[in-house]
């Protein structure tokens, strides 16, 4: 028995057939409308390469990962796809396997049968609206966790304004620090060159952190909050206490205020008493004010001039 493929790789390697065999394929290949847009490319791309993931079957086709995952499982409800999910590995989870869906045709019960039979038809061309993959769908129905990952992580929204702006300052920090470098090179000045130097290698990790935190987006915790920078939640607090000067709150009190928790702020405020930047005022309930500035100078007696 010789079977045949409706793939197009199939075709090309079955030219070599008698002339039924031809007409077989020359009949499977053209009796079924050819998907149109994403849905084709996908398509083709899924039987040259069987086997594929979402990610190496969007790279062949330069079709984003989410607009990929979502046509393969349009294709999958339609029966001309199917999958080998992945597992779960050190945590991670494996990317599905995908696979074109043919129906194998015998040539001798070609011969033999002259009505043909339906559970022996060739597989279909994927048909249809392809281009719109969600169309008709219920994303709650069936739609797979990979196909979920993949469409949140590739977000189509504009910078965060606000982690923008931060970096933008961050780099324009980074920029004059550079060339105060250079100009100190240039002129032969040894302690300002390192001193710009160290500014630049101080600033760059931060402000990788900042266009990163632009570009992605902040990441956010299982509550959903956005998750603070390092040093960021030290910074708001120690702002709140300054712009209070004197008054005494509770890292409840705190929390409140600037939207984090309230065993977060209390880590912040013990920092900020080891740095010197705060003061607890009561241990129970535990209180903290912004430090008070040095008095030292004003204790001392005036000097006087014989």
């Amino acid at each position: 028995m010789t079977a045949v493929d409706i793939r197009p790789t199939a075709i090309a390697e079955t030219c070599h057939n008698d002339d039924t065999g031809k007409q077989d394929v020359a009949a499977a290949s053209t009796s079924h409308p050819r998907p149109s847009g994403a849905g084709a490319v996908v398509w083709e791309a899924l039987n040259d390469a069987p086997g594929s993931t979402v990610a190496a079957i969007a790279e062949a086709t330069g079709i984003s990962k989410a607009t990929t995952a979502r046509t393969l499982t349009t294709l999958e409800k339609m029966g001309h796809a199917t999958r080998l999910r992945g597992t779960r590995k050190g945590g991670k989870r494996t990317p599905d396997i995908w696979h074109p869906v043919t129906v194998a045709m015998t040539s001798e019960h070609a011969d033999t049968d002259d009505k043909p039979s339906t559970a022996e038809k060739p597989a279909q061309r994927p048909s249809g609206d392809l281009d719109e993959p969600n169309a008709g769908h219920d994303p709650g129905s069936g739609e797979t966790a990979e196909t979920q990952d993949i469409a949140q992580s590739t977000p189509e929204t504009e910078l965060d304004a606000a982690a923008a702006a931060e970096a933008r300052e961050a780099l324009s920090t980074l920029a004059a620090a550079i060339n105060a470098a250079l100009k100190a090179l240039n002129s032969g000045n040894r302690s300002e060159a390192l001193t710009a130097t160290e500014t630049v290698y101080s600033g760059s990790a931060k402000a990788r952190r900042l266009v990163r935190a632009a570009v992605n987006g902040r990441p956010r915790s299982s509550s959903g909050r956005v998750r603070c920078l390092p040093g960021e939640m030290r910074a708001k607090v120690a702002a709140h206490l300054a712009a209070h000067p004197g008054a005494e709150f509770t890292p409840h009190e705190v929390s409140k205020v600037i939207g984090h928790s309230a065993g977060a702020v209390a880590n912040a405020l013990d920092r900020l008493v080891s740095t010197g930047e705060a003061e607890m005022t009561c241990e129970r309930p535990r209180r903290y004010t912004a430090a008070r500035p040095s008095q030292d100078a004003a204790a001392l007696p005036e000097r006087t001039t014989a």
